[in-house]
């Protein structure tokens, strides 16, 4: 039971530590593609390659180049297009009151409709 664990640890660290370095090399979206048996037996492919690809891509793409608006300061909210100080502080003020588990959770913030929800689609993760 010991080396499972050990190896399910290792494993996991294993992925991170590749995340860590892919965060820091790559200035692209990048997708972690199975390609083995075992668990956490991964390749990492440029998204646009992850869509010509005739494998099974994860969902869990590591995108770089979003806000997260769960943790994001008021000036990085700012700057996504449409949102301004207003709308902002409306994110943060939702946000602190019960957290964004899925972008469509947005909605819940006076002011975000459906319009300004898909243009902010691709610039924003939670």
């Amino acid at each position: 039971m010991e080396d499972k664990l050990t190896k399910l640890i290792l494993g996991f660290c294993g992925v991170m530590a590749a995340l860590v370095v892919i965060l820091n090399v790559v200035d692209r979206p990048v997708t972690l593609v199975p390609h083995g048996t075992e668990y956490g037996d991964f390749s990492v492919i440029a998204q646009n390659e992850a869509e010509e690809a005739s494998v099974p891509v994860r969902m869990d793409s590591v995108q770089t180049n979003r806000v997260n608006v769960n943790t994001a300061d008021k000036e990085t909210l700012m700057s996504l297009d449409g949102i301004g100080e207003t709308l902002a502080q409306r994110i943060i003020d939702e946000r602190n009151f019960m957290s964004f588990d899925s972008v469509e959770d947005l909605l819940r913030v006076d002011g975000i409709g459906e319009k300004i929800l898909e243009k902010l689609r691709p610039y924003i993760v939670v």
